[in-house]
């Protein structure tokens, strides 16, 4: 290990420039691989039902249907975007893309989560590494699905 102040070796192996390009290389490697696959994921399960619950909610816009929340409501507020300028991504190609962007991330930021999950357990080989990512995706990404599955609201 190379000397840091005046000859004192270094007591933390993260110090290392070579070993911390290593790390955030392999995290966003893993990152962009796992960021392709959950939208891949999403483009097939979660995207079909996001565009039939906007062409849901600009017919609805159109035709006035709302709801009142009555003379006594302390807030007064309103669903329509009249007044406000919002941002939405007009074509398909621009959502995929941006969902793509927030996935790999995302999955940047576990994988970096991970490698310093690593580095306090010790010793992994790529066998645990790759039971550890399996495991961490079912936690955060696949478990929260198995409780409420998405669907469109009120149907």
């Amino acid at each position: 290990m190379p000397p840091t102040i005046h000859g004192m070796p270094s007591l933390s192996l993260a110090i290392d420039s070579l070993m911390f390009s290593r790390i955030f290389v392999a995290a966003v490697i893993s990152g962009i691989i796992a960021g392709i696959a959950f939208t891949g994921l999403q483009a097939f399960k979660v995207m079909p039902l996001i565009w039939q619950a906007e062409t849901f909610e600009s017919t609805s816009e159109k035709s006035g249907s709302g709801h009142f929340h009555g003379a006594l409501a302390k807030n007064v507020h309103s669903h329509s975007d009249k007044g406000h300028d919002t941002w939405v991504p007009a074509d398909v190609f621009k959502r995929v893309a941006f969902t793509l962007l927030a996935n790999v991330l995302i999955g940047i930021g576990f994988a970096l989560l991970l490698c310093a999950a690593f580095a306090l357990y010790g010793q992994v080989d790529w066998r645990k590494g790759l039971i550890w990512g399996l495991l961490g995706c079912a936690i955060f990404q696949l478990a929260p699905a198995f409780g409420l599955p998405p669907e469109l609201p009120g149907m």
